[in-house]
């Protein structure tokens, strides 16, 4: 029997040596595998997985070892034929593996098609174009965004040359201007980390200079160096926040005051703090809780929620109709409650329910409720928020909407299960630039029964 191994032929695969490259092995059967560190040892070829893992194929159970182009090395045009013409005679053989040989037929094309086009004019664009980038990029203000752009546009030329003709010079000069690039933005981090009154977008600024320096991997000194300074930076921000809240209480000490520091507070944990500083503001903001006599800030699952008495009372007959697990994990702005027990809704007469509103941060100026799954935003202007308290009635009518859209609408709350729900949600909404409704639901959802 006659075997065909031209490949390993023109790239050398004898007894004992490594292939110059990466490869896909396929058997007779046609059955491709990605192979590492491919070599020859008698009649066995040994490779290596991508996940570590050493094994062996006998020569002989082999279809065609077809070699991944390895960049960097000169290949003569007539062995680029000779391996594109293997694996086009391979894909004949077995058209289930065009898959996995077109991205290789397409390497070694475009190796042809350069080793084809390089002349000495185009050889020259190409230098002149390497040049052009790294002066533009000397001219820049060298800071992250022109940084990341110099990688880009390199590394695009770098890319596409695959004989890698041009990879030392942009390499050299790139680990100059690394160099360079550091330098000059460590000085802007020490500069941003030594302000002793930062705001929480001076944080987020520093912070963002911080990532985009490690991106581009600095030395484990200078690493360091640079995490030190962001946590420099987010305590910083940690205290003189927290101090300005205490004084913001102090001249303002009711829940309109609350809402004003907790929504900083809040800001302060999702945007600025870590595990470990958590305590500090959950300190602080206990503090201020325990100054407003009258409300209740510990009820379960509403926790820092200014919770009258009235509202404990209301709470205690309509708890059945909220749904809070989702929601209170996300820090909600505010809970939404029936005033009452709520009737029973019906999508063939008009509708109306009166619902409770509590904040836990500062309320937006447009507030409206949010009908689910009827996907309705019911909006109000100029809401009355009186001590972290608002009242809204909502009153609609869906039997108004074609009988179509109503249809619909039956099927999807038939489809929830045996009982028919709809939510309410308290939601902000604005309109945006087409002067369409947009809203961002705030609030826990108040389930409805339907019949």
């Amino acid at each position: 029997m006659k075997y065909f191994l031209p490949v390993i032929v023109v790239l050398g695969l004898a007894a004992g040596r490594a292939l110059a490259a990466d490869a896909l092995l396929v058997d007779k059967k046609g059955t491709s595998i990605v192979g590492y560190k491919v070599r020859r040892k008698a009649e066995t070829v040994f490779y290596v997985l991508a996940g570590g893992e050493e094994r062996s194929v006998p020569l002989k159970e082999l279809y065609q070892i077809l070699p991944k182009v390895q960049r960097g090395r000169n290949y003569a045009p007539a062995k680029i034929n000779q391996v594109i013409k293997v694996i086009r005679r391979t894909q004949r053989k077995f058209p289930k593996l065009k898959k996995q040989t077109n991205a290789l037929l397409d390497e070694w094309l475009a190796l042809r098609k350069q080793v084809k086009t390089l002349t000495p004019e185009a050889k020259a664009k190409i230098e002149a174009d390497i040049q052009r980038i790294f002066v533009g990029y000397e001219k820049s203000a060298r800071d992250p965004k022109a940084f990341a752009g110099l990688n880009a546009k390199v590394g695009m030329i770098k890319y596409r040359d695959i004989q890698a003709l041009f990879h030392d010079r942009i390499d050299a000069k790139l680990k100059e201007l690394k160099t360079d690039f550091f330098t000059r933005n460590f000085v802007r981090l020490e500069r941003l980390a030594a302000n002793s009154k930062p705001t929480i977008k001076d944080f987020e600024a520093t912070a963002a200079l911080v990532s985009n320096l490690l991106v581009h991997k600095p030395e484990p000194a200078l690493k360091e160096q640079i995490k030190t300074l962001r946590e420099k930076a987010r305590q910083n921000c940690l205290a003189w926040q927290l101090g300005r809240a205490k004084k913001m209480f102090t001249t303002q000490q009711t829940v309109v005051g609350y809402l004003k520091v907790n929504t900083l507070f809040d800001n302060l944990e999702k945007q600025v703090a870590v595990k470990e500083q958590l305590g500090a503001i959950a300190q602080a903001r206990g503090t201020i809780q325990a100054a407003l006599k009258g409300y209740d800030f510990t009820v379960k699952d509403l926790e820092g929620f200014p919770i009258t008495r009235a509202d404990k009372q209301i709470l205690s007959k309509t708890a059945g109709y909220m749904a809070l697990s989702k929601h209170v994990n996300a820090n909600p702005a505010a809970l939404i409650f029936p005033a009452q027990l709520p009737a029973v809704m019906s999508l063939k007469r008009p509708y109306k329910l009166s619902v409770r509103i509590v904040f836990r941060r500062q309320p937006p100026a447009r507030l409206g409720l949010f009908l689910q799954p009827a996907n309705l935003i019911f909006c109000y202007k100029d809401v009355k928020v009186k001590n972290g308290h608002a009242k809204l009635t909502l009153a609609f009518n869906l039997s108004n909407n074609p009988r179509r859209a109503l249809k619909r609408l039956d099927e999807r709350l038939s489809a929830g299960g045996k009982r028919k729900l709809m939510s309410v949600s308290l939601a902000k909404w604005w309109e945006d630039e087409t002067g369409n409704i947009q809203n961002h639901r705030i609030s826990n959802r108040l389930i409805l029964e339907v019949k």
